[in-house]
């Protein structure tokens, strides 16, 4: 769904996401600030699969800070 969607889907008010599977959709570094700001305010996200994306080391360090204000993830797949 690539970077335009996934920002929309992520800045859409009070989303209850529990999983949210995104592997294999052209997502880039360019939305990895929308995305640490979701990890680091949805209380209910419990899997993130992000595999066979585009994220560089930024975008990982980005996601690697939001998760220290994050409880619930359970399993992130990166790789």
């Amino acid at each position: 769904i690539g970077d335009a969607t996934l920002t929309c889907l992520l800045t859409i008010d009070d989303l209850k996401l529990e999983n949210l599977y995104m592997s294999s959709n052209n997502i880039t570094s360019a939305v990895s600030t929308v995305l640490a700001d979701f990890l680091a305010t949805n209380p209910r996200l419990k899997e993130l699969d992000l595999q066979n994306n585009m994220l560089d080391d930024w975008g990982a360090e980005l996601i690697a800070n939001a998760l220290r204000s994050n409880t619930t993830l359970r399993q992130l797949n990166l790789y």
